[in-house]
């Protein structure tokens, strides 16, 4: 078989079709693989988050809530999920810097607000807490301290009891 290249005639060399297909076939066997070999979809990374998330395997929910923050980092409920983890695993910092990113995508998020203020408010009482075990009793920093902590366990009590 003769073809044209150039101006002139070559003769067709027969290796370089089975070269051809050596390579292409093995670009194909390279992607026939098996489904269980497949990375999961996303869709099924978020399946696998919710049921973790609802079993409060919250481990297991972390792991998949990251991987979805990464990959799909627009979704504000996945940066949620993963604050409120990281809030009923006492890690507050990260806590507030994950609902912050949710808010960050979702402003009108009212759960992220909500939750973030309470992270924040036991963090604030913490350290009036921790002021009054340095301070001494007769100070009136002691004093302010007190009374501002006994009103915020008071209100989170109520929310508590009220099971918000």
């Amino acid at each position: 078989m003769d073809y044209h290249r150039h101006g002139r005639v070559n003769r067709f060399h027969p290796v370089k079709p089975l070269i051809l297909v050596i390579v292409l076939g093995g670009a194909c066997a390279c992607t026939g693989f098996n489904q269980k070999d497949a990375a999961p979809s996303l869709v099924e990374i978020q399946a696998r988050a919710d049921a973790a998330y609802q079993k409060a395997d919250y481990a297991a929910a972390e792991k998949q809530y990251a991987v979805l923050a990464r990959e799909a980092p627009s979704a504000p409920l996945n940066w949620f999920r993963l604050a409120n983890i990281y809030a009923q695993t006492n890690r507050p910092e990260a806590a507030i810097a994950a609902y912050r990113q949710a808010l960050a995508r979702d402003p009108g998020f009212s759960e992220a607000w909500y939750n973030m203020g309470l992270v924040q408010l036991k963090e604030a009482t913490h350290s009036l807490l921790q002021l009054q075990t340095y301070t001494r009793e007769d100070q009136p920093l002691y004093d302010q301290s007190r009374k501002i902590v006994d009103g915020v366990l008071n209100l989170l009590n109520e929310n508590n009891e009220t099971g918000e």
